[in-house]
């Protein structure tokens, strides 16, 4: 079955992938309003490259045309896990 939802229009969620990184939490921020605006959350994704240098990355990702795309991005180590969600909750 092919998907009939436009990609400016899905909701992010726990699971989903963004830039070779899997979301592991994420918070609306704002909703799509035709003409004017899309849709974006706050997130925490873990990375899915092997060696990795940022094992986990906070953005805030927007439902585009194209997909979802992740902006404006703080980069944390594996040992900084706390400091990652930290800054989650403050996106």
């Amino acid at each position: 079955m092919q998907d009939t939802i436009p990609n400016e229009l899905k909701i992010l969620q726990a699971g989903d992938v963004v830039a070779d990184h899997t979301v592991i939490r994420c918070e609306p921020k704002g909703w799509r309003i035709p003409g004017q605006q899309y849709a974006s959350w706050a997130a925490i994704l873990e990375s899915n490259r092997e060696g990795s240098w940022h094992k986990y990355v906070t953005w805030i990702v927007i439902a585009r045309p194209e997909g979802f795309v992740a902006e404006s991005g703080h980069y944390f180590q594996a040992h900084q896990e706390n400091e990652a969600y930290a800054d989650y909750q403050l996106r």
